[in-house]
């Protein structure tokens, strides 16, 4: 089953409500998508207007500490479940964020983001 990184989005945003709102800036990618009882419990995505590479930095940050939490989250479940699928489930999920993870990490790198914010070389 396939859904997008908006679906993706969306359980960050959830995990992260009391940060700034995360804004989709990258092509659809495939991860499992949530059930059904979890979706109806995420909050409404909110959109921010990205008009300068800081902003950029920041959001990508606030992905990046997103994900690594969700990553976390999915290596706890997946080594108290017992059910052989729910199992393959759950490393399917991981996988998925431990890629967007490294995605998101490297776009950091790419732009420099740690020298933007915080100065550093």
């Amino acid at each position: 089953m396939k859904t997008t990184l908006t679906a993706t989005l969306a359980v960050l945003a959830a995990s992260l409500a009391a940060t700034a709102a995360i804004a989709q800036t990258r092509p659809a990618q495939t991860a499992q998508p949530a059930r059904p009882a979890q979706q109806a419990q995420q909050p409404q995505q909110q959109q921010v207007q990205i008009n300068s590479v800081p902003l950029l930095c920041r959001v990508r940050e606030q992905e990046i500490v997103a994900i690594n939490r969700l990553v976390g989250d999915r290596n706890q479940a997946l080594q108290r479940e017992t059910d052989p699928n729910r199992r393959q489930a759950l490393n399917q999920q991981l996988q998925n964020f431990v890629n967007n993870l490294r995605e998101t990490e490297a776009s950091w790198s790419r732009m420099e983001c740690a020298k933007i914010l915080y100065g550093a070389r």
